[in-house]
């Protein structure tokens, strides 16, 4: 990139960086209320565990389906920041449409399926673009930096999400509750208006000029990141059955497992927010491997301690799980940005999320399924040999690459 160009960058400590950075953990903090408060609904209206699961289902169901379209559009259009107005409009919209509609009458579980399965399919088409966009308002040198504050900020809105939806149900309904959601959107819809608005001040970089190369062809668009993508398939497989065993872990924790299990979240995004800061520096220092490979050893000595020490340790497994989550996630976005030709960045970040979210939602039914049906030890060592194994295997592999 010549000097001309670097500079219409915005700067990475401008305020166009940090207010993004802001509002878009607003708009995440935003989520994670509709996630716990949605859960609290169906449960005070009469829904079962089975109904939960469907509405959970339905948000991330749309990533197999529709990720790879966002993918497409990020690889294709110069019109970036108009797509993200419209993908943040819709957002509000069927967050709106929830909330009037749950406030108005109580909702059957079929219509709040279908919301939330709409909601999932804006998400999944947004991912891209969004992940597309960091390179449009961070130099290149920064770009690890940037990602892992936006990681950091999706662990931040994770621990406040839930939290703000347990301190406003002392004065509020879960109906009322989500009246805030889509106000709590808005900043991040007013921060893309504004950024369109001065769109002349980054044109000009390579990253807006037409696309060269848009056709699609799966074989083509992997090749060369073959193990990369298998050590993410692997590393998500196992990453929700600490979630799925944890209650039950606690469950022997007689009168205090329910604080326990509540506590858990906060220390595993506290970890997370360690973890994705850690990761700028060992990303420049060692690479995409090394970040992998301490990501998939620290998420792992949860399962281990999980069996050799549940009683004493086991908090200290899930801080350690947190921060291999936020060091591992962080760095898939990254490496794709800093490694990748343009013209197929978006695909490669649709295909990762497909991954991410894909092999997380099988993962977690097959492995909670061996556990309920066997041990929770036994999902445990399949998760160990899998982490510790080709996790681990693929990690090394990408390092001779290097």
């Amino acid at each position: 990139m010549d000097s001309s160009a670097a500079e219409q960058y915005l700067p990475p400590t401008s305020l166009w960086v940090n207010t993004y950075i802001l509002v878009n953990t607003l708009s995440l903090t935003a989520f994670w209320m509709y996630r716990s408060n949605l859960n609290y609904y169906i449960f005070e209206n009469g829904g079962a565990q089975f109904d939960i699961s469907l509405a959970e289902s339905a948000y991330f169901l749309p990533s197999l389906i529709f990720t790879l379209l966002g993918g497409v559009i990020a690889d294709s259009t110069k019109k970036l920041f108009r797509w993200l107005i419209i993908f943040t409009l819709a957002h509000i919209a069927i967050l709106s449409t929830m909330a009037l509609a749950i406030n108005l009458q109580s909702l059957s579980i079929l219509w709040i399926v279908l919301l939330t399965f709409l909601l999932g399919t804006v998400g999944a088409i947004r991912n891209s673009p969004s992940a597309v966009f960091v390179r449009f308002i961070s130099p290149r040198q920064n770009i690890a930096r940037t990602n892992s504050l936006l990681s950091a900020g999706f662990n931040v809105s994770r621990i406040a999400g839930p939290m703000a939806v347990a301190a406003l149900a002392v004065a509020m309904t879960a109906e009322s509750i989500f009246i805030l959601l889509p106000i709590l959107s808005l900043p991040l819809l007013f921060f893309f208006m504004v950024l369109r608005s001065n769109e002349a001040r980054v044109k000009g970089l390579p990253a807006l000029k037409t696309k060269q190369n848009t056709e699609f062809r799966l074989q083509d668009l992997a090749t060369g990141y073959g193990w990369f993508m298998i050590a993410v398939a692997s590393f998500f497989f196992c990453s929700n059955l600490l979630w799925t065993t944890l209650p039950f872990i606690f469950a022997d924790q007689t009168g205090i497992g329910l604080q326990l299990f509540g506590s858990a979240y906060a220390i595993f995004g506290v970890g997370a927010i360690f973890g994705s800061l850690l990761q700028p520096r060992l990303y420049r220092l060692h690479g995409i491997s090394v970040c992998f490979l301490v990501g998939t050893l620290s998420y792992g000595s949860f399962y281990l301690l999980a069996l050799v020490a549940p009683d004493i340790w086991i908090l200290i497994g899930v801080s350690l799980g947190g921060a291999g989550m936020g060091l591992f996630f962080s760095s898939v976005n990254t490496h794709i940005l800093l490694t990748a030709e343009e013209a197929r960045q978006g695909r490669l970040l649709a295909l990762g999320t497909i991954l991410t979210n894909g092999l997380l939602a099988v993962g977690s039914i097959i492995l909670s399924w061996i556990a309920t049906q066997v041990s929770n030890e036994a999902a445990f060592v399949i998760a160990l040999f899998l982490l510790l194994g080709l996790t681990s295997f693929a990690a090394l592999k990408l390092r001779k690459a290097e």
